[in-house]
């Protein structure tokens, strides 16, 4: 029997909806609380001028749980089934009255709480981080998706239990946007105004899939990308008037640049797609059912030229070093490097290593090359005629202060890519 509370308001699909996605072959019947259903129903930019109308034979599925706060649930966002249950019983204990979203307790605090109330955090790359995650309560397939090693690069920047709070709201929110897609859909069917080719967009993102991309070059303009998960980019752009709002995708933890920065927090951008979709890729990794999006910002040359940027050098300076051993630590950056916080466009490589790891060096002198992150690219080998992958340093672009803010906001065209592909 399903742990749920039967109200057609929690349920994830709308009855109605759901009804007509199984006719679709898109999405199937309930069983045991949960449902099966396909990629393509999570993706906030469609492909396709005709979603749910075709998949191909080897599309994948997700299972959801049918009822948004159930113990299902408690098992989509990765805990264990003994946690799980534990969890499940907590909440129907919980005074009604309590329960959120106006009251104190929320579904999804009970399990934040569990991370949160830890007192113990990992963040160097010998720790057990597998046994740590598991013992804790959370499952296997989350610890190993937390852990692959081809997300170290991007891992090793934040801890263990930022990475678990991180990956739970990365779940949750990937079923409260499914629900009020739904929901959306359902209107749009109901009131007839819009048509097959509008029903799996998002009206809070613009853009479309590869082929609505602006070339990677254009000239007079510099072409930044970031990845995320749509959760910080889903209201970026205002569906009708245009407007754009970077607030959200603010640096949160302890960054490169921190030190230097108004108020310790940027905004954090790569010349380097590659760079955007390692980010992208480590979202994806951890929640299959999350949608996520390439940030792509077109900024006029003039627009740079303005505000000078500023080269954090690495090769020929100590500046990079002594900047990232700083505001990794969240250390007051030394007094002759202070002119470097009126910068608005700042310039550098990017650090790959955790934070702890950071601490542990006795000066910033201990920073070497292998502290930078190393991104592939394509090379034409015009002896040989083929294309040959070549590492090379991942970039940023970090700006600083509210005044260039409103300049990308107001003067750069910004576009969003579907990464559901990753």
């Amino acid at each position: 029997m399903s742990s749920t509370l039967e109200s057609p308001q929690e349920t994830i699909l709308a009855p109605l909806d759901a009804a007509n996605l199984e006719k679709l072959g898109v999405v199937s019947k309930v069983s045991g609380g949960k449902r099966k259903i396909s990629s393509s129903t999570w993706s906030l930019v469609s492909t396709t001028s005709t979603p749910f109308t075709s998949s191909s034979e080897d599309e994948q599925t997700i299972e959801i749980p049918e009822v948004l706060r159930s113990k299902e649930t408690y098992i989509f966002l990765g805990l264990s089934e003994k946690l799980a249950t534990i969890l499940w019983k907590r909440w129907l204990n919980i005074d009604p009255d309590d329960r959120g979203p106006d009251g104190p307790i929320s579904f999804l605090s009970l399990a934040e709480t569990i991370v949160a109330c830890h007192n113990e955090d990992l963040w160097c790359i010998n720790d057990p981080w597998i046994n740590y995650i598991t013992a804790l309560g959370f499952s296997d397939e989350i610890a190993a998706a937390i852990c692959d090693p081809k997300h170290d690069s991007i891992r090793f920047t934040a801890s263990a239990k930022f990475w678990l709070l991180d990956t739970l709201n990365l779940r949750w929110r990937s079923l409260q946007d499914l629900q009020d897609k739904s929901r959306s859909r359902l209107r749009k069917a109901q009131s007839k105004k819009a048509d097959t080719s509008e029903a799996d967009t998002s009206v809070a993102i613009r853009g479309g899939g590869d082929q609505a991309m602006n070339p990677n070059f254009v000239p007079g303009s510099t072409i930044l990308w970031r990845g995320s998960d749509n959760r910080y980019v889903q209201n970026l752009i205002h569906p009708i008037t245009g407007e754009v709002d970077m607030y959200r995708m603010r640096a949160l933890w302890p960054n490169d640049f921190g030190s230097i920065l108004k108020g310790g927090s940027g905004y954090y951008f790569s010349p380097q797609k590659a760079v955007a979709l390692k980010y992208a890729a480590f979202a994806r990794k951890r929640s299959e059912s999350s949608a996520t999006s390439l940030v792509r910002i077109e900024i006029p040359n003039s627009i740079l030229e303005k505000y000078k940027p500023v080269l954090i050098e690495h090769d020929t300076s100590e500046m990079w070093r002594i900047v990232v051993w700083h505001s990794r630590q969240l250390r007051t950056i030394p007094k002759a490097y202070s002119h470097l916080k009126s910068a608005a466009v700042l310039i550098g490589p990017i650090c790959r290593s955790e934070n702890t790891a950071i601490e542990k060096l006795a000066t910033w002198k201990d920073i070497t090359n292998g502290h930078i992150m190393m991104v592939e690219k394509e090379v034409w080998n015009e002896n040989e005629n083929v294309y040959e992958s070549r590492s090379r340093r991942g970039i940023q672009y970090v700006f600083n202060g509210d005044e260039i803010q409103l300049d990308l906001e107001t003067n750069c065209k910004w576009e969003l890519q579907s990464c559901s592909y990753i």
